[in-house]
This record gives C-alpha cells, structure tokens and sequence, in this order.
C-alpha cells in the first residue's frame, strides 16, 4: 500500500483536495484533528503539556485552553519547540496506527499534514502532495474561515516555520 501524505500552507485548498480523495473513497486521516485527540482530556500529552505549561492551560473541565496555551508558545519560541515535542510523535504514531489499520489490499491512504516539511516527515510517505491555491485565493479563503485576525495569522505561519514553497 502506498502512503500517501498531503500538506501545503494555510488557505491552499488541503481540505478540497482532501475530501475530493475521501468522495473517492481514499481512506484520509487528517492530522490537524489527531493533534486535538491527543491532548483530549485524560491523555498522556495533555498531563506532559499541564506538567510543561502550568495548570492554567487546562480548564476546570480537564480540557486543554487552547488561547491560554497558544499566547505562551506563539510568543516564545524555546516553549512552541517544547510543545511540539509532545505533541508531533504522539501525532506521529497516530498516523502510523492509521495506515496499520487500513484493511489488506487497500491501494493507498492519505495523511494530511500541513506542517510535513516543518516536521521532517516527508521521507516517511511514498507520495507527497502539494496543494498550493494562488497567493490570492488563498488569502480570500482565510479571511473567510480563520478565527484570529490577518496579522496573527501571518505571525503564527512565520513562527510555525511557513507554508512550503514548490520548486519548478
């Protein structure tokens, strides 16, 4: 079975291209939504990230505060490294647990994972796609579905290492 993984930057059209493989019947798991399971409440890298960042980051429901935890590490870049050290390999062995499980003779999966290249993954899938929509669009279709204002956005993709860029 090939593995096939998925990325691009923000607003370039990942989750088009991910539900026009899932309208196929492409098994896709998308690491964005793993990255809130691992933290739910109960799990291991939720009490690593408590025990990291303090108990103000988990709400009195035992759930992550995620505005709470993201004004520390997008402001310090020594914590943003300690978080994704928790985070990415419980993330990493997520994906892995999902290509495991996909049923004998099935042709290929897909990941999608928008941070592939910052966090060294690529050399882990047979197939890498790139969704890149054009500067443009992409900027329309986040001001439309992002929560945090352009500036934030723009400052929260520089720290997160950028969107990858396509070589010609």
């Amino acid at each position: 079975m090939l593995r096939v993984v998925l990325t691009g930057g923000i607003g370039t059209g990942k989750s088009y291209v991910a539900e026009r493989f899932r309208a196929a019947g492409v098994p896709v798991v998308d690491a964005d939504h793993l990255a809130r399971d691992v933290v739910a409440p109960g799990t291991a890298a939720l009490a690593a990230i408590a025990d990291r960042f303090g108990p103000e980051v988990i709400g009195e429901d035992g759930a992550l505060r995620r505005t709470e935890l993201a004004a520390l590490v997008f402001a310090d870049p020594p914590a943003r490294r300690d978080l994704e050290a928790i985070v990415h390999p419980a993330v990493r062995r997520s994906i892995d647990a999902f290509f495991a499980a996909l049923p004998p003779g099935t042709p290929f999966g897909v990941a999608d994972i928008p941070l592939l290249f910052e966090t060294a993954r690529a050399a882990d899938f047979d197939v890498v796609v790139v969704a890149n929509r054009g500067k443009g669009a992409a900027r329309e279709l986040c001001g439309r579905h992002q929560r945090f204002v352009p500036g934030d956005r723009r400052r929260r993709r520089v720290r997160a290492g950028g969107a990858p860029r396509a070589r010609g």
